[in-house]
Formats: C-alpha cells, structure tokens, sequence
C-alpha cells in the first residue's frame, strides 16, 4: 500500500512541475495606454529600465509574484514619438509626482489554469490606489492587463490639464483612466 501512494505522489508531484510556470524577469515589459480627446483616443507608451524585484522561489506564478515590487521611474518613459515623451514627463508626471519613481506592488495572486489575477497596488508618493491585472499565459507568453484610475490621486486633475495645455492632440482632455499591461515570456 506504501508503495502504491508513493507512485501516486510522485505521478502527482511531476504533473505539478510540469505544469508550473514562471517568468523569465529579463523578458518584462511595462506598457501603458492613456486616452485623449473626448473621443478617447488611444496613444500608447512604455516604460524602460524599470527594476523589478520577483521572488526567489520561482517555481508558480504566485511564488514569483507574490510580494514582488516594480520600481517605475517616469523619466525613462518612451512614448514612441519625442515630443509627446516630453510633454508626459515635463507636464503630466512632473505635476503628479515631481517625476519622482513610483513603485507597484503584487499583494496577491489567484492563479488558474493559465489564467489568474495579480492584485497590484500602485505607490505614488504617499499615495495608494488598487491595479487589478487579469493575465493568460499561451504557450511562452505571458501577458497581464487592467486599468488604473487616476483619479484618486490628489494631483492628477492637474496633471491631466497640463499634459492637455501642452498637447494641442488632446484637444483640452485627458482622461484620468490608463490600460496597464504586463508581458513577458513563461519559461
């Protein structure tokens, strides 16, 4: 009988080895899209060089994410076109925050079947607000969305006018809610 449930255990443990999954933290990307106009356009952004610190155990997506902490400086933004990189870091982020870094935490994880949850809180200065992240891994992708409201931190209304007074596109509005998504390649 001894025998029997250790063949079980074992069958058991490599189904779940085989199954487990994490990320490869050197193939991250943080991207964003912020929305202009009352239309609400999209125009899409990145941050680079940001620090991420995952966990150790390694061996599922909630032992890597778990209490992991992202590190964000938005002066290494890139919005794909010069002046508009500009105007994000000198008007909007300048405003909000002084262009100081903020940070996002993972404080929880629910992972399915390669699909699952990261409940992330965003830190802008003395400032919180919750960043639900819904994610599907498919084959070696992995990739993580949700949006942040803007609105529920103190400078954010006048960030969001003077991005506006200085970007004539958005025609005198932004809107205070970002798409925030999260990829990188399952090893």
């Amino acid at each position: 009988m001894k025998k029997i449930l250790l063949k079980i255990a074992i069958i058991a443990g490599s189904f779940v080895v085989t199954n487990a999954a994490t990320i490869d933290e050197s193939t991250l990307k943080l991207d964003f899209e912020g929305y202009k106009t009352k239309d609400r356009v999209a125009t899409i952004g990145s941050f680079n060089d940001v620090k991420y610190s995952l966990n150790k155990d390694t061996s599922s997506i909630t032992s890597t994410f778990k209490g992991a902490k992202a590190i964000i400086d938005p002066n290494n933004v890139d919005m794909n076109v010069d002046e508009i990189t500009n105007n994000i870091k000198n008007a909007f982020f300048k405003t909000l925050n002084k262009g100081a870094k903020f940070e996002v935490e993972i404080v929880n994880v629910v992972e399915g079947d390669n699909q699952g949850l990261l409940s992330g809180i965003v830190k802008i200065g003395k400032e919180k607000s919750n960043l639900p992240l819904s994610y599907t891994i498919n084959e070696s992708d992995f990739f993580a969305e949700g949006e942040l409201d803007l609105s529920v931190f103190k400078n954010s209304s006048k960030a969001l006018k003077a991005l506006s007074d200085v970007a004539p596109g958005h025609a005198g509005f932004s809107w205070p809610l970002v798409k925030v998504t999260l990829s990188g390649k399952v090893k």
